[in-house]
């Protein structure tokens, strides 16, 4: 990712979704909900560097990977 970068969940469309944003010491640095099967994610200041995310839909599924910035 550079400036941005889309969430794609292939999945349910109506679902709701629980973001988390977590740096390399485990720190949540960012968190938010939404809806549908795609998201655009922007940079807004955060460093270069390898971050973490889980996403949870409102049937308790977890989602989890990792994000590189650059």
């Amino acid at each position: 990712m550079n400036q941005w970068t889309k969430i794609k969940i292939n999945k349910n469309e109506n679902s709701v979704y629980d973001f988390s944003l977590f740096n390399s010491f485990g720190e949540e640095i960012r968190r938010f909900n939404f809806s549908g099967s795609e998201y655009t994610l922007t940079r807004d200041g955060l460093q270069n560097g390898i971050y973490f995310y889980v996403i949870w839909d409102n049937e308790g599924t977890r989602f989890t990977g990792k994000l590189i910035i650059q």
